[in-house]
């Protein structure tokens, strides 16, 4: 702080600091002001460093029930000066069943600043299920040429999933939803979430439509997005066409 006139030159200081406290900080302002003809009398003043505005927003952030908490829960920051960062970090409320938990402050915290905090949600979701029963159908049978009118069954069974349910069959096999007529080498089952009866099963018809005489293998594929995938094996064989039996010429 300077101030100067023809007569006579002055300089003010305070006392040094850029930082805030817990609240408004003051620092008083000293002089060095000084000439031999003057019996100075000094009244002195305070200089205020107020906090700078800050901005935390939390992100929303999830787990599966039973499933450890992430390390760090995540945020966004408007408005830190380069140089400056935060100590702490944001905590949840606590709690370990299904449902949603508010993203806390918690210790998150800065002295210069004057923090305005934007909550969001933690979430712990049902673990997603899926299964098949049996996971395998053995015996098989065709002719060559023709497909077979023999048909075996599995059952799915799912929950808490986020989409439907995709079957797809390995090559000489068919699926379908219904006995018949709807056999083909894939499909997609729905799966609607229903908070009263999560919990879906349904019936897969499988069938064998190898032509090739000999054995023939292969792994059903039953998966949804967000769940481990299940298979079933199946197994067959496709046997030769009977020759014609022709009678002697008579005699």
């Amino acid at each position: 702080f300077f101030f100067s006139s023809r007569r006579r030159h002055t300089r003010y200081w305070r006392d040094w600091s850029s930082d805030v406290c817990s609240s408004d900080l003051k620092y008083g302002i000293t002089s060095t002001l000084d000439n031999s003809n003057y019996e100075i009398t000094y009244v002195g003043a305070d200089l205020t460093i107020s906090k700078k505005a800050l901005t935390i927003t939390a992100d929303a952030m999830s787990k599966a029930y039973q499933s450890p908490d992430p390390v760090t829960l995540k945020y966004t920051v408007l408005g830190l000066e380069d140089g400056d960062s935060l100590t702490g970090g944001l905590s949840r409320v606590s709690g370990e069943d299904v449902g949603d938990y508010e993203i806390q402050l918690g210790s998150l915290a800065n002295p210069n600043y004057e923090i305005t905090y934007q909550s969001a949600l933690f979430t712990i979701y049902r673990v997603p299920y899926l299964e098949v029963y049996p996971k395998s159908l053995t015996g098989f049978t065709s002719t060559s040429g023709t497909v077979s009118a023999q048909t075996q069954t599995f059952e799915v069974t799912a929950a808490y999933l986020t989409s439907g349910i995709t079957l797809v069959a390995p090559a000489g096999f068919q699926i379908s939803a219904t006995d018949s007529p709807n056999f083909g080498s894939t499909f997609t089952y729905p799966y609607a979430q229903d908070t009263n009866n999560p919990v879906l099963t349904f019936t897969v018809f499988v069938r064998m439509v190898a032509t090739k005489v000999g054995p023939h293998s292969g792994f059903i594929d039953v998966t949804s997005p967000g769940v481990a995938g299940k298979t079933v094996a199946v197994d067959g064989v496709v046997s030769a066409p009977p020759e014609d039996t022709k009678l002697p010429p008579p005699l």
